[in-house]
């Protein structure tokens, strides 16, 4: 009697077992339905790796950037327009190391259609520490205007180098952003010290922790640089790769990606000691800003090394993700206490390779990240955080295959949310393996 009752509960938990098995099938064929390649880059003058992500005009159209390809192999700025059914590209710039190279943040746009973005290099024939730039449209095409150039040796000129940020308007048209490296902070790049064992070579001047960096128009069309913060490593973070956002009051928040002096190891911090940190600008009345940590990642405990830049809810919380090569990678919330200060609490734990980008929220409270490895293939995924009573809840939305039809290794762009659908890029993948623009539904 026993052994009968035993193989009847057998027989049907073989067949729950089967049924659940058949539900995560059409479950995984539906997620894998839900994600689009709207465009496949070409490499070489078509472009390539588009680490930035992408934003949207009102009619539906699609602006971004190559890091990579153009007429002088120093990157893009395209269109996508919606056309037939499909997607038409569009060059409306390539850039020629003069004007910059390598736009590795995506755009934004101003009340009047104009384009503004950042390159990493360039700026002179030979090199240059990087450019902001402006693309005004006018008469059917679209002219590029160089509104700073970063100049920075170490050694006589300290203004920023490696301007990695997406850029930020305030209400009177001022943009804001940070630089990766430069400054009057003693860091020095990650790469010239993997092999001096946290001691600076001599032969090798400081290369700064970077600045955050604010640029006013002037009456005659040309634009002012003010730097509103240096970083020094250490103490108040260092090496911001991302972006501010502004609160309603003209404070600044952003992300640096090291320093904070909690020195915890493999934290991919070296010489400037720290997993990174998050960080507040305030304006005084005199006209100066003053720097505030907000929070100083501790590796193991909390995550470390946040790449992307912040995002906030209507409640004035702070929401954002670490990258960390050693430690799981997570998403986090900042809230601000009763006495004034902020406090941090891990609200997802991605237990694995994390993202370079921050998080996107929509009107529901879900927020939405990539991860530029990991996934059933190891290309990433497209992933979205639903808040529930016990926590929050993840959902695959998409998981990138890296093959013809589909592309791989999200890059530093946050997902743009429009109209109830996510666009993204990947930096590889697609038919030529030079990246792709993709559409997702949730």
């Amino acid at each position: 009697m026993q052994r009968s009752t035993f193989l009847h509960n057998s027989s049907r938990q073989s067949r729950t077992t089967l049924i659940i098995a058949i539900v995560a099938f059409v479950a995984q064929l539906a997620f894998a339905q839900s994600e689009s390649v709207l465009y496949n880059f070409g490499g070489s003058s078509d472009g390539s790796q588009p680490y930035g992500g992408v934003i949207a005009d009102s009619a539906g159209n699609l602006y971004g950037t190559t890091s990579a390809g153009g007429t002088a192999n120093c990157g893009t700025v395209f269109e996508l327009s919606p056309s037939g059914g499909g997607w038409t590209k569009t060059t409306l710039h390539s850039f020629s190391r003069f004007d910059g190279c390598a736009p590795m943040q995506g755009l934004v746009m101003d009340s009047s259609g104009n384009l503004y973005g950042t390159t990493r290099y360039g700026g002179s024939k030979t090199n240059g520490s990087g450019v902001v730039f402006e693309l005004q449209r006018a008469a059917g095409q679209w002219n590029e205007i160089t509104l700073h150039k970063f100049i920075f040796d170490g050694i006589r000129q300290f203004d920023g180098a490696a301007p990695n940020s997406t850029l930020t308007f305030d209400a009177k048209g001022n943009l804001y952003g940070t630089t990766e490296f430069g400054g009057k902070g003693k860091c020095l790049n990650i790469n010239d010290l993997a092999d001096s064992t946290f001691l600076p070579p001599k032969s090798i001047p400081p290369q700064g922790c970077g600045m955050v960096f604010e640029l006013s128009p002037n009456s005659d069309g040309t634009w002012a640089e003010a730097v509103l913060h240096d970083f020094a490593g250490k103490y108040d973070g260092g090496l911001p790769l991302s972006g501010v956002v502004i609160d309603s009051q003209g404070n600044l928040y952003g992300t640096a990606s090291n320093g904070g002096l909690l020195w915890t190891p493999n934290c991919n911090s070296f010489y400037d000691l720290g997993c990174g940190v998050v960080y507040s600008l305030s304006r005084g009345g005199d006209g100066t800003w003053t720097e505030t940590v907000l929070h100083k990642f501790r590796g193991v405990f909390d995550g470390a090394n946040p790449l992307g830049g912040l995002t906030f809810d209507g409640a004035g919380n702070l929401y954002g993700t670490t990258a960390s090569y050693f430690y799981n990678s997570t998403v986090f919330e900042l809230s601000r206490t009763s006495g004034g200060s902020w406090s941090e609490r891990t609200i997802y734990d991605l237990h694995g390779s994390g993202p370079w980008d921050g998080v996107t929220l929509d009107s529901a409270g879900n927020l939405y990240a990539m991860t530029y490895s990991g996934g059933t293939n190891g290309w990433g995924i497209v992933l979205q955080l639903t808040p529930t009573p016990k926590g929050w809840s993840e959902t695959v939305l998409h998981d990138f295959a890296s093959a013809p039809s589909d592309g791989a290794q999200p890059g530093y762009g946050s997902l743009l949310l429009n109209n109830g659908v996510l666009y993204g890029t990947t930096i590889y993948g697609g038919t030529y393996n030079s990246g792709t623009v993709f559409a997702v539904t949730p």
